[in-house]
């Protein structure tokens, strides 16, 4: 018996991955059921379907893509800065004779 390992590399692999399986998800179960008042619109399922795969796939497939997005947000997050009047300099103007 072999074993497949599947993983995703990329934000956008994920991205479409959870989107084709959050709409086949919508389509199969359309909600019929219920009532005509308070069925969902296919767009409210699709959202519904999206938020549980794309939270299951940071789980499972997609680990190295969370830990892409963690490091870059801490990255910008200690490249920012802010500055302040106090640590500024102030350069000598260029004469400029008219």
């Amino acid at each position: 018996m072999k074993k497949g390992v599947i993983s995703v590399n990329s934000n956008a692999e994920k991205t479409i991955i959870a989107m084709t399986i959050s709409v086949v998800l919508a389509i199969i179960f359309d909600g019929k059921k219920k009532k005509p008042a308070k069925r969902k619109s296919f767009a409210q399922r699709v959202s519904k379907h999206y938020k549980t795969i794309d939270n299951i796939m940071l789980m499972t497939v997609a680990k190295d893509v969370k830990k892409k997005e963690q490091e870059c947000a801490a990255l910008k997050k200690k490249n920012s800065y802010k500055t302040k009047l106090r640590d500024l300099e102030i350069q000598d103007a260029e004469f400029i004779e008219l």
